[in-house]
C-alpha cells in the first residue's frame, strides 16, 4: 500500500458516495417514496458491476490503484450494507415484519443474481 493507492480509494469512495446520494435524490424527485428502493437499486447495480469486473479483469492488466479505486472505493461506497441493515431494522421496529423479510430477500436475491449475471457477461466479453 502506498499514498497513491490511499488517494485512489479516497477519490473512488467520494464518487461512490456521491452517486449513491444522487440516486436517492433522483428517486425522491420522481416520486418513488420508498427510500429503501434506492438502497436496493444501488446494491443490485453495484453487485452487477463487481461481478462483471471480477471476471473481466481476470484477463486484463489493470493498475492496482485503479482496481482499488473502483472496487474498494467506488463500489464499496456505492453499495451499502449498513444502510440496508438500518432500513431493515426500522421496518422491524415498526413491526412491518413482512416488509422487512421481503426487503432482506430482495436485496440478497437480486444482488446475488446481479453479480452472477455481471460475471457471466464479463466472461462472455473476455472470450
Amino acid at each position: 500500500m502506498n499514498i497513491s493507492m490511499l488517494f485512489a480509494v479516497m477519490v473512488g469512495g467520494a464518487l461512490g458516495a456521491l452517486t449513491r446520494f444522487l440516486a436517492r435524490e433522483f428517486m425522491v424527485v420522481y416520486g418513488w417514496t420508498y427510500v429503501t428502493l434506492s438502497t436496493l437499486v444501488v446494491n443490485v447495480i453495484g453487485s452487477f458491476i463487481a461481478g462483471f469486473l471480477l471476471i473481466y479483469w481476470s484477463g486484463v492488466e489493470i493498475s492496482p490503484n485503479w482496481r482499488a479505486a473502483i472496487v474498494i472505493g467506488f463500489l464499496g461506497s456505492l453499495t451499502t450494507f449498513s444502510t440496508f441493515s438500518t432500513e431493515t431494522l426500522i421496518y422491524w421496529q415498526k413491526q412491518e415484519f413482512l416488509r422487512a423479510m421481503f426487503y432482506i430477500l430482495g436485496n440478497l436475491s437480486f444482488s446475488l443474481l446481479a453479480v452472477s449475471i455481471g460475471a457471466w457477461i464479463g466472461g462472455r466479453i473476455q472470450q
